[in-house]
């Protein structure tokens, strides 16, 4: 099995999330991509909105994807979300896994030697799928790591969630920045707008 783990805040899930898990699809062709929201990131310090709606709108945005599976194991988990822990959880939980990635984008890829365990998750043969962000360069990830990475070639989405916080924060109109179900739900519960 090709298995892909696609974590982070979602906060809120955007079109960039959404691009970036088609384009794996269909570039990488996993079995199964897990969509993980984490509860609280090891490296951020702003606190995520309510995990309940967060969670409600990843399972708006990608409900009826084939090969998506959406998991709230990090969430349940409360506390900080180490990869590790994931890592060993999937590794005891899906069978007969061949090839295991982790997607992520290039600012966070220059700062996998600051995780929590990042040798043993190396060690245990983990790839990193990285994608590109503006400003940041493949050469800023440790040489030992960048071994282990794939670099997916494509665009540069601009979007980002703290970008979306705070044109919602100001009032401004976010509607072309995420999918049409987010944005529905965004607004009916007045998300963002006090934060």
């Amino acid at each position: 099995m090709k298995l892909c783990l696609f974590g982070g805040s979602f906060n809120p899930v955007h079109n960039g999330h959404l691009f970036y898990a088609e384009k794996i699809l269909m570039d990488i062709k996993p079995d199964i991509l897990i969509l993980m929201p984490a509860f609280q990131a090891p490296l951020k310090d702003e606190k995520p909105l309510d995990s309940g709606h967060r969670m409600n709108m990843i399972n708006l945005a990608f409900k009826n994807r084939d090969k998506i599976e959406i998991s709230d194991w990090e969430l349940r988990q409360k506390g900080t979300s180490y990869t590790i822990n994931t890592v060993k959880y999937i590794l005891s939980f899906y069978e007969n896994i061949q090839e295991f990635f982790i997607l992520l984008g290039m600012d966070q890829a220059v700062d996998l030697h600051k995780w929590k365990s990042i040798k043993e998750i190396l060690d245990l043969g983990i790839r990193f799928l990285i994608f590109p962000r503006e400003g940041y360069h493949k050469d800023q990830i440790q040489p030992d790591i960048r071994e282990a990475c794939l670099f997916i070639s494509g665009p540069h989405i601009s979007i980002s969630s703290s970008r979306i916080r705070k044109m919602l924060k100001d009032g401004k109109d976010v509607k072309q920045l995420l999918p049409d179900t987010v944005y529905k739900y965004i607004n009916k519960y007045g998300l963002y707008r006090n934060v």
